[in-house]
């Protein structure tokens, strides 16, 4: 991460892009500025049961390949972003036949998906 004077810190939440600045709060989590700053806000907060996991997406221009990781979106730094993306629940589409296979193995295999 940059932390230059004035560093801007672009990223994608769903194909949307999202910029932070110095002004902002640097301690902030991804859950939080999910939850505040965007409408996907489909997380869950219950601190290690995975109901605010999302997917963290980066690409490796050298290797010209991008990698996904699971992460805890109440751990990560939301200004430690800075050109990657993220997939929400919100942002996997359904299937015609209802739920995507993600959501229904996240449910198979906890409770998180239930309001």
């Amino acid at each position: 991460m940059d932390s230059a004077p004035g560093t801007v810190r672009v990223f994608a939440v769903n194909g949307e892009r999202f910029e932070l600045s110095d002004g902002d709060d640097p301690g902030a989590t991804l859950h939080d500025f999910l939850r505040s700053r965007t409408r996907f806000t489909g997380r869950k907060l219950g601190c290690g049961c995975g109901a605010c996991v999302v997917l963290l997406s980066t690409y490796d221009a050298a290797a010209d390949e991008v990698s996904h990781a699971a992460a805890a979106s109440c751990l990560t730094l939301a200004h430690g972003l800075h050109h990657r993306a993220v997939t929400t629940t919100e942002g996997l589409r359904s299937s015609r036949d209802g739920l995507h296979a993600v959501h229904a193995r996240l449910g198979i295999r906890s409770n998180t998906l239930r309001a």
